[in-house]
């Protein structure tokens, strides 16, 4: 049975419902929001034309741009030095915004070995992105689309 708004009594709703409607939300984490659909958006595509599904012993790979975008993102983090030469400051700084490492030493700070354990394998690159803030994201696009593709 539908029941509609006007059959709920005049003082549930009052003190209910309405007041989730005043509970706006910020408008810098909006802004958050967005830019983090945008940039996942953009770089994605960018990755998906630059690196296009070939077939691999006749299946077709879907995912075929996934590792090249997930280097990149951690080139950048690197200031596009190596991990193998250790974590500039810059990756640990953004590391560090993670729960798990906000109260360890700037110098203790390591990326997690395993993204999530729910087999969801763009993991890294959406817990990369998402550390970032709207001004990085853009550096980090720029970054991404300053690759020559025929060097």
């Amino acid at each position: 049975m539908a029941y509609s708004l006007h059959q709920i009594p005049n003082d549930i709703f009052r003190d209910m419902i309405l007041p989730y409607t005043y509970c706006p939300q910020p408008a810098a984490l909006l802004e958050d929001l967005l830019s983090y659909h945008q940039t996942m958006s953009r770089v994605k595509t960018l990755y998906i034309t630059r690196y296009p599904m070939q077939p691999v012993l006749g299946e077709v790979e879907d995912d075929s741009y996934h590792a090249w975008l997930s280097n990149d993102i951690c080139r950048f983090l690197n200031d596009d030095q190596p991990t193998m030469y250790g974590y500039v400051a810059f990756y640990r700084v953004i590391f560090r915004r993670l729960y798990m490492n906000h109260t360890k030493d700037l110098q203790m700070i390591r990326p997690p070995a395993e993204f999530g354990d729910d087999g969801d394998m763009f993991s890294d690159i959406k817990v990369s992105i998402g550390l970032l803030n709207p001004t990085e994201r853009l550096r980090l696009e720029r970054f991404l689309d300053s690759f020559d593709m025929d060097q």
